[in-house]
Formats: C-alpha cells, sequence, structure tokens
C-alpha cells in the first residue's frame, strides 16, 4: 500500500493529480483516517501504461465523423450570397423574412460587401 505521496511520486504528477484519480475512480484507494492508501500494483500498472498528458489523439475515423466542411459548398454559398447581396438589398423585400436572425444574417452579408468595395474603392485612391 502505498501513501498519496508516494503514489504521486511514482507517477510523477502531483498529489493533487493523484486524490483526483482516486475520485474519479481511475486509482483504487482505501482511506484510514484522514490518509489515502493505495494498491502498490495498481499505481505501478498505471505506470507502465504510461498514458499521454492531454486529451487521446482522435483517430482517423473519428475525424472524418466529424469533419463536415464541404468547402466547394461554403464557395457555391459565398459566389451566390455575392450576387444576391453585393449591391445591397430590398428594405421590402427584407421586411417579409420571417425571422430576426435571417433579416440580420442577409443585413451582414450586405455590409461585408459593401466593406469589401469600399476597401477596392481606397486602394484605387478612390477616397
Amino acid at each position: 500500500m502505498l501513501t498519496v505521496k508516494q503514489a504521486a511520486g511514482l507517477l510523477g504528477v502531483s498529489q493533487a493529480r493523484v486524490r483526483k484519480m482516486i475520485a474519479d475512480g481511475i486509482l483504487p484507494a482505501e482511506k484510514f483516517g484522514s490518509s489515502w492508501t493505495i494498491p502498490d500494483t495498481a499505481v505501478y500498472v498505471r505506470a507502465a501504461n504510461k498514458p499521454q498528458r492531454g486529451r487521446p489523439q482522435k483517430s482517423a475515423e473519428e475525424v472524418a465523423d466529424t469533419n463536415h466542411f464541404d468547402i466547394e459548398a461554403v464557395s457555391r454559398l459565398y459566389q451566390e450570397f455575392k450576387d444576391k447581396l453585393s449591391h445591397g438589398y430590398d428594405i421590402n423585400a427584407l421586411l417579409l423574412i420571417p425571422t430576426t436572425d435571417e433579416r440580420e444574417l442577409y443585413i451582414d452579408i450586405a455590409d461585408f460587401f459593401l466593406r469589401l468595395k469600399q476597401r477596392i474603392l481606397i486602394a484605387r485612391g478612390v477616397f
């Protein structure tokens, strides 16, 4: 049986980390009074497995499952917004849009293209 201090030394972590591993059920332990004792075999097994620092790395399959970003679709969407909103927007048409979020999105996109035009004109020396 090892103390928290001894286990921390063998594992190369802080005593607080050992207490957290006990609380999380990662390391088995028994409490005697105000002190914890940890089976030495549990500590040796944990040390032998040498867990890596930080979060575990995702496998290629997990990354592929979470990466749903379609650059071609985004590029088409950008071009469509540019075609429809780069010349501003019709306030009457804007009032027909059912949700505030959608109206604000269209206004923000139109403003983006307006600022882009302004930067081009400034670069040309028009302003």
